[in-house]
């Protein structure tokens, strides 16, 4: 009797602990009894920036940000006011930080939901000097090639004490059979890594593009954006004397910069977590 009663109580705790733990595990509880969203477990450290559009243009991390003339749209859980509306007047200006202003390395992810753009290159964002060039920092673009079947984008670096200029394309590769759909939802993000002089482009937590940026025969290295690049903007770039250059027209959510080059599992988790779970 004692060891079938020793063996009923160890079969109920084992029981209880098991249930705890699979609440634990299943809900991935925070210490305010939310679900967390895994995104937000993503080098937690390293998140320098995060723009969520939820009716405002608030940087979580604290930047002072400017809204001129956003307004906001459905996201992509069709919820009401919680996404950047883009349009030809409309940008966003942000003073950067100091973390923002000397990465080295970088990661940005962004939703968009992008519109034809027959023309010209509309400006998802920037952090240049407008008085050195179009390109003189960071910053990612759409190009305007008149397709309805793949958009185009572009995202490009500035190294070498800002005299070198570099860009990735998804036009070339096997980007160029990767739809990027027209008025649909999807995630970009872009890695880049000082060390070793590789970047790449993700399409929904999946790599479709990367290649290797070297100065001669050795990596091109840090990211060196101008002093001088005093603004960050978001659906603009400040160069107004390019007559090519547009502000964004589509729209944009969950805009999130890291200063290191997250791995390819990092970007599919950040993938996973804003794709089901709904920000507050």
């Amino acid at each position: 009797m004692k060891h079938t009663k020793f063996f009923l109580m160890a079969a109920i705790g084992l029981a209880v602990s098991f249930a705890s733990c699979s609440k634990d595990d299943s809900d991935n509880n925070d210490d305010n009894n939310n679900v967390t969203n895994i995104a937000d477990t993503v080098a937690v450290n390293n998140l320098i920036a995060y723009f969520k559009f939820n009716g405002d243009v608030v940087d979580k991390k604290g930047q002072i940000a400017t809204n001129n003339g956003v307004t906001f749209t459905t996201d992509r859980f069709a919820t009401a006011s919680k996404a950047y509306k883009g349009g030809a007047a409309a940008y966003a200006e942000v003073v950067p930080s100091a973390k923002l202003k000397t990465m080295a390395s970088m990661t940005y992810s962004v939703w968009l939901r992008s519109q034809k753009l027959d023309g010209g290159a509309a400006f998802i964002f920037t952090l240049i000097d407008p008085a050195i060039d179009w390109n003189a920092g960071i910053g990612l673009w759409q190009e305007g090639d008149n397709r309805m079947d793949t958009l185009r984008f572009k995202g490009f670096t500035m190294h070498k004490s800002s005299a070198v200029y570099t860009w990735l394309d998804t036009k070339y590769g096997k980007t160029d059979k990767t739809l990027f759909p027209t008025s649909k939802w999807f995630q970009v993000a872009y890695t880049y890594n000082s060390s070793d002089g590789i970047r790449a482009f993700y399409l929904n937590g999946s790599k479709v593009l990367q290649d290797t940026i070297k100065f001669v025969d050795a990596p091109m290295g840090a990211i060196t954006i101008p002093a001088t690049a005093t603004n960050f903007f978001i659906g603009k770039n400040p160069n107004t004397s390019q007559g090519w250059i547009v502000n964004y027209l589509g729209d944009m959510d969950d805009l999130r910069f890291y200063d290191k080059a997250l791995t390819s599992g990092q970007i599919d988790a950040l993938y996973r977590g804003e794709k089901d779970a709904e920000g507050e």
